[in-house]
């Protein structure tokens, strides 16, 4: 995701990449409402699986099966 999931996300980039999934990178308890809760409620409903590494710690995308796979690598994964 671009700028951390900020606000000012195009939503017609956002429908024309199809993703299943959106990465955010972000840090935890950033000052910065980073990132925006209508950037995630956008992305969900366009139908990406969100992650987040304020809540998951690093992301590793890795191939499996012929397909990428997003595997959270962090303190939450076990919670999850």
């Amino acid at each position: 995701m671009p700028h951390h999931g900020s606000s000012r996300q195009d939503p017609a980039f956002l429908a024309a990449t199809a993703s299943r999934a959106a990465l955010i990178s972000v840090g935890a308890d950033n000052t910065y409402g980073h990132p925006a809760p209508t950037t995630v409620s956008r992305l969900t409903w366009l139908g990406s699986r969100v992650y987040r590494t304020d809540r998951t710690g690093d992301l590793a995308v890795i191939p499996l099966n012929g397909r990428l796979a997003v595997i959270p690598r962090g303190p939450d994964r076990a919670s999850r």
